[in-house]
């Protein structure tokens, strides 16, 4: 117990004796410093919790368990939280209290109170928000972005395989060009190294929720939320002439924002471009003939604030390097990193 009474000195000739261990018994959970304790004849299941720091936050003490073996045989006994002090131990024993079992969730931006929460198992996404006061009135929920980190190991799965068939299909065509084989590399080494985000992609927007609660979506501990505040930009990359933002303006289709941007290159693909979502979900609106914006799917396309349009580059080149150079942009996600953000 930490105390320092002991009023013998050492003397030249005495003798320490080290008594053979006594009884040792385990608590598996519920306390703060779990482990394998030596406890006294006459000490009990308490003085256990006690030498295990006490309880955690987590420990749900109407439910505590003994585990006993006796005479090769294993037993369980109910003990209530009052029986502790009075039950003496045996060596072997284990003390067993169960815990509840929380979710750590994180919210960001555009909420009253943002931070780390400790959910219970199945909390919904609906439960989080109402939990973190709501959403600012400048919030702009249709961005919202969910990172969970069980997309997150199967989207670098999926990468690495895309690599290994994407590399697989250039060996197949054969290298004649030194430095092209070695600019190819660099390129290749782009993509391998490129992150990748467990985003998953959900409904945020609070009165669908309500009205449709089969959308909502059970939380899973380390789940990450980001609520973005509203934003007044449409973002345009790839093969434009001026690739940036343009301010958003509601009635205005894809035409407009490529005409805001300077137009198309010459080295643009003539027949599809590219629209994601702030909510994540990913458009692929292919031309009706060479680089008409006005038509078809294209004329018809949505575009909200946040979204981002990409052209990309023309396929119809001769090298391994220059079609590389096209799917590096894509398959990186490089150039739609903005819906991360």
């Amino acid at each position: 117990y930490g105390k320092s009474d002991q009023k013998t000195r050492l003397r030249s000739g005495d003798s320490i004796v080290v008594n053979p261990v006594g009884n040792i018994v385990s608590v598996e959970s519920g306390v703060l410093r779990p482990g394998r304790y030596e406890l006294k004849e006459s000490e009990t299941f308490a003085d256990l919790v006690s030498f295990a720091n006490g309880y955690n936050l987590n420990s749900d003490q109407s439910n505590i368990l003994i585990k006993r073996l006796d005479k090769g045989r294993s037993s369980i006994i109910d003990i209530e939280p009052d029986q502790l002090s009075s039950t003496i131990v045996k060596n072997g024993d284990g003390l067993f209290i169960r815990e509840y079992k929380y979710n750590s969730v994180k919210i960001s931006g555009a909420v009253k109170n943002p931070g780390t929460y400790l959910l219970p198992i199945g909390t919904s996404l609906t439960d989080l928000i109402k939990d973190a006061g709501g959403y600012e009135s400048s919030a702009y929920p249709f961005g919202g972005y969910l990172n969970n980190k069980n997309s997150l190991r199967i989207n670098e799965e999926s990468k690495e395989k895309l690599y290994n068939k994407f590399l697989n299909s250039l060996i197949k065509n054969s290298i004649t060009s030194t430095s092209e084989n070695n600019s190819l590399g660099l390129v290749l080494q782009q993509l391998k190294d490129a992150p990748v985000t467990g985003r998953i992609i959900v409904e945020f927007d609070m009165d669908i929720l309500l009205a449709k609660p089969e959308l909502d979506t059970i939380l899973e501990d380390e789940d990450e939320i980001f609520i973005p505040y509203k934003t007044q930009q449409v973002y345009i990359q790839g093969e434009v002439s001026n690739p940036g933002a343009v301010r958003y303006f509601e009635l205005e289709n894809l035409a407009f924002y490529i005409s805001a941007s300077g137009g198309v290159m010459d080295t643009a693909d003539e027949k599809t471009v590219f629209v994601v979502h702030p909510n994540g979900e990913t458009k692929s609106i292919s031309l009706n003939s060479r680089f008409n914006f006005n038509s078809g799917d294209a004329k018809n396309a949505l575009i909200y604030p946040g979204s981002i349009i990409y052209v990309p580059k023309s396929s119809n080149l001769a090298s391994n390097l220059e079609v590389a150079s096209i799917w590096a942009p894509i398959i990186s996600s490089a150039a739609l990193s903005l819906t991360s953000i």
